[in-house]
């Protein structure tokens, strides 16, 4: 199944086949990282032998790492200008024969004898072509063409910096004092603003002929880019005001925070104090120079923004300030994002070699950018109609966590909290996020609902939300962009009248104002509910009840009639939840999700047979069904292994050999013995009591994993089919 996820699917995407391929050698240790190489042409059956035990994908040594048994090769970009073309090819090498077969995950040999280069072909240093990175240069030539040519990112983008973490000594190593991480490898990204997806990277390391100058770096990332219409954002690191109006003149948007000693900028109005909330500007050509203080004084470039102020929500007030900064936050932060996903998720090994240790850095990047592409494949499976709702949801979860919620009004009040926003009538989830306090991602509900929105934006969606989301300036937001919106408030909402919001009406009455492109209403039933709404007018409708006939505004009925997607996905899920005891709040939250997975899967069934015309399934008719048909699949066509059979049944292996072929090594930590664990439990003795009397070992089997005492367990679990019973007699 692993091999058919849209995760592997995207893997695929950035290290597919190719004509040329990158490969990984495999030599001696003695051979001091030299390797040897055939012909490109060459067709002999010894050196086909040879290739085909030999061949090893980059790819395929990363799924080594994690179990999996794909291949993929990996591309050499012969037209960068780095790479030579009457360098020997790599896709053919001469592996000696002497190299040990590996069992299953010792990695240790590979990754001693680890390249992605011909060493032999390296320029020396101080002559001309030398290369600090040539180790790596076909594998980094290879990612970045895939980068560009496998998405086109959006308008916004940004560039910024990133480190790969490195202490040792390196010539091109760098300070960061910005950076969790302080010390590492200077990489610059050029990203997509909104997903983090890195389009093109560069890495400092000091590259004979090549300028470092922000200002040629900036012109280098965005290469083709460039004249295309984008809007780019930088740091001031970068920002120039000849960079600003060189891009203004190439049809290229610019916007960036600035330094007051940059050359060009009047230094009487840098150099002005203003007061807190101040604002001033002066106009260059093409090019606006903006300064504003809040609690700091900010001063920005732009090439695409008028000095105006907008009316932006904090957590207290309602504060103006410019759109260049509101746009510049808005967008600055693709490659922190980024570089969020890769520290979570690192795939860093121990090694003394800094190449190592970059290419596993720009491994895990492209897992993270799989990832990025994923999630666009993810929302594109479906299309939702035009009534959609953001709500909560929660995944049980009562052990020790940082983002745990507590939240009263569901039927399980701890867990792990989790915003979807939904197509109402087939509960469909189209996007969801997890509550999880990640650095720099604001929670806020403003900034929760146009995240979740995305491009969904702007294209005549209506939404309905709770109290929890609803603000009056959400809804002008929306309403400007085309997007209907409709939510119960409540009464101390920033913006609203408070007389009007606090004046009683009598059971039946109903009371309305107008701000803009907002309705304002209150009715009153048994509570008094409160309604903003862009898409309805202040009318009544006839409603049928269980006794009689009664009016009700017609945005309250709307919102009864479309609000409760979320409510019913989480009832699909609990009825039919696949949850398993567990002290890990991931696997919790993975089981939590692979439910989810088959909610959506039912509903696009539903829908699917309702367009036919035949009746569906229930839901847990559906799953036994998907499950039914998943044990009942062909296994899929793995390589067979060469030689003996290897028993796959742990119940086989322990008793492989008569315990010849095992043997004890030394643990870290001392853990119980499993023969003396298993023995007490088939006694009927509780958990309490086993844990008291087993003893603890500091040895385990080598090939098992299973903690065992030397004499007599360890002969015990080896020999006897039943290890459960008295050991007395066992010699």
């Amino acid at each position: 199944m692993a091999r058919e996820c849209k995760y592997r699917e995207m893997c695929e995407l950035f290290l597919s086949d190719s004509d040329e391929e990158m490969e990984l050698e495999v030599g001696d240790d003695d051979d001091k990282d030299e390797c040897l190489y055939v012909e490109e042409n060459s067709s002999s059956e010894e050196d086909e032998e040879e290739l085909n035990y030999g061949n090893r994908s980059a790819d395929q040594y990363m799924t080594e790492v994690i179990d999996e048994d794909d291949e993929c090769d990996v591309e050499i970009d012969k037209d960068s200008e780095h790479c030579d073309s009457e360098t020997p090819s790599l896709v053919e090498q001469n592996v000696p024969e002497n190299v040990p077969s590996l069992e299953e995950g010792d990695l240790n040999h590979e990754w001693s004898n680890f390249h992605l280069n011909d060493d032999s072909a390296a320029v020396p240093k101080g002559e001309p072509g030398y290369d600090p990175l040539h180790k790596l240069r076909p594998f980094i030539n290879h990612l970045n063409h895939l980068f560009q040519t496998s998405y086109i990112p959006e308008q916004h983008i940004i560039i910024d910096e990133a480190l790969c973490p490195w202490r040792g000594k390196l010539s091109f190593k760098v300070y960061m004092k910005d950076k969790p991480v302080k010390w590492g490898i200077k990489l610059y990204h050029l990203c997509e603003s909104k997903s983090g997806y890195v389009w093109w990277f560069e890495i400092l390391c000091g590259m004979p002929g090549l300028s470092n100058r922000p200002y040629d770096v900036v012109q280098r990332l965005l290469g083709p880019l460039k004249s295309l219409g984008y809007c780019l954002y930088t740091d001031t690191y970068y920002t120039s005001l000849a960079l600003a109006e060189d891009l203004a003149s190439s049809n290229t948007g610019f916007t960036g925070t600035v330094l007051s000693n940059i050359i060009g900028l009047p230094k009487e109005f840098m150099n002005t104090k203003l007061d807190t909330g101040g604002v001033d500007f002066r106009r260059c050509k093409n090019t606006v120079v903006l300064r504003w203080k809040d609690k700091t004084d900010v001063a920005v470039l732009s090439t695409i923004h008028r000095p105006q102020m907008v009316a932006v929500n904090t957590r207290t007030s309602v504060k103006k300030r410019p759109t260049a900064i509101v746009d510049y936050h808005k967008n600055m932060g693709g490659v922190d994002l980024n570089d969020h996903m890769i520290s979570y998720n690192a795939f860093y090994r121990k090694t003394t070699k800094w190449w190592k240790k970059l290419a596993f850095h720009m491994l895990t990047l492209t897992m993270v950018q799989a990832h990025c592409l994923y999630l666009k494949l993810f929302q594109t499976t479906y299309i939702p109609e035009q009534h959609i709702i953001i709500d909560e949801a929660l995944c049980p979860w009562r052990g020790k966590l940082s983002f745990k919620v507590y939240m009263k009004d569901k039927p399980v009040k701890w867990g792990i909290k989790i915003v979807p926003s939904l197509r109402k009538q087939v509960w469909y989830v189209w996007r969801f996020e997890i509550l999880c306090g990640m650095p720099g991602l604001s929670n806020r509900p403003y900034d929760v609902v146009q995240r979740l929105l995305g491009p969904l934006k702007s294209l005549g969606y209506c939404l309905y939300t709770d109290t929890y989301y609803t603000s009056l300036a959400l809804a002008e937001d929306l309403a400007s962009s085309n997007t209907g919106f409709t939510g119960t408030v409540l009464s101390n909402r920033i913006g609203l009248p408070k007389e009007f919001m606090n004046t009683k009406l009598d059971t039946g009455g109903v009371d309305f104002r107008r701000c803009k492109n907002t309705v304002v209403l209150r009715w009153k039933d048994k509570t008094d509910v409160a309604v903003l709404s862009t898409i309805h007018r202040p009318q009544m409708v006839a409603v049928n009840t269980c006794t009689s006939v009664k009016k009700r505004p017609t945005a309250i009925v709307d919102y009864h009639k479309n609000m409760g997607g979320v409510d019913l996905n989480d009832h699909m899920i609990s009825y039919n939840a696949f949850y398993r005891k567990t002290t890990k709040w991931w696997k919790k939250l993975a089981f939590h999700m692979l439910t989810l997975t088959m909610v959506q899967a039912h509903c696009l069934y539903l829908k699917v047979r309702k367009i036919i015309g035949k009746p569906g399934m229930c839901l847990e008719d559906f799953m036994i069904s998907v499950g039914e048909d998943l044990v009942t699949m062909p296994k899929s066509d793995l390589e067979q292994p060469t030689g003996a059979a290897v028993p796959q049944d742990p119940q086989q292996l322990r008793l492989q050999g008569k315990h010849l072929s095992h043997f004890l090594v030394p643990l870290k930590v001392r853990r119980y013995c499993c023969v003396c664990y298993a023995r007490l439990k088939a006694e009927g003795t509780d958990s309490k009591y086993r844990r008291k009397r087993t003893q603890r070992t500091k040895w385990e089997c080598q090939q098992c994993k299973k903690a065992l005492c030397v004499h007599p367990c360890m002969k015990a679990y080896h020999t006897m089919q039943d290890y459960t019973r008295p050991l007395q007699n066992l010699v």
